[in-house]
């Protein structure tokens, strides 16, 4: 890993050279492992989902030197762009495929969009992490519901007992699942987890 932050202007033969400048003719070239983690979840959850990006960056800062490891979170937002498939929801699928260790979902009040598969593209995301669990992957899947309230304007009952009978199944099929109320907690279970 590179620690000058301008490294990207340069063509390799720069780059090797703007190294030794740096380095005083010594490259520093650092081996680390990647663990890369997938983040599902419908749009009312943008703020657990800007979290965890924080939480993700603050522990490659902290940890990634000292323990020779970098968590890459994948989000659609960043590892997606636009192009042509059965539904938005295979595009993205096919973009960002299922190259990652870790799996994490998060619901609050939204189910999501329904896709050709399933009945939302975060339900289709968790069946295809569970296929390749089930599979004999080493994917990990982690699953947290938040358990706040809700205003009334973004209240949608048929949405909530979508979520309600998602949770039951994932429960009834083996996956412990965690709650929780607010983006303060849902950090710590972050951090602990």
């Amino acid at each position: 890993t590179c620690r000058s932050p301008n490294l990207h202007r340069f063509y390799p033969g720069q780059l090797r050279q703007e190294l030794g400048r740096q380095n005083s003719g010594i490259a520093m070239v650092r081996n680390e492992a990647v663990v890369v983690a997938f983040v599902a979840s419908p749009s009312d959850v943008e703020d657990e989902r800007n979290k965890l990006e924080e939480v993700v960056r603050e522990l490659n800062l902290t940890w990634g030197n000292i323990l020779g490891a970098r968590l890459d979170l994948v989000r659609w937002e960043t590892h997606a762009y636009p192009g042509v498939g059965q539904d938005p929801q295979d595009v993205i699928n096919r973009q960002i495929g299922d190259e990652y260790e870790i799996f994490i979902g998060i619901m609050w009040a939204r189910f999501g969009s329904p896709t050709k598969r399933a009945g939302s593209g975060t339900e289709e995301e968790f069946r295809r992490a569970w296929k390749r669990h089930e599979g004999g992957s080493d994917v990990r899947i982690m699953f947290y519901f938040k358990d706040a309230p809700i205003a009334p304007s973004k209240l949608y009952p048929e949405e909530l007992a979508k979520i309600q009978s998602f949770k039951s199944n994932i429960g009834d099929e083996g996956t412990l699942h965690w709650s929780f109320q607010t983006v303060e907690e849902f950090e710590g279970l972050l951090r602990l987890h």
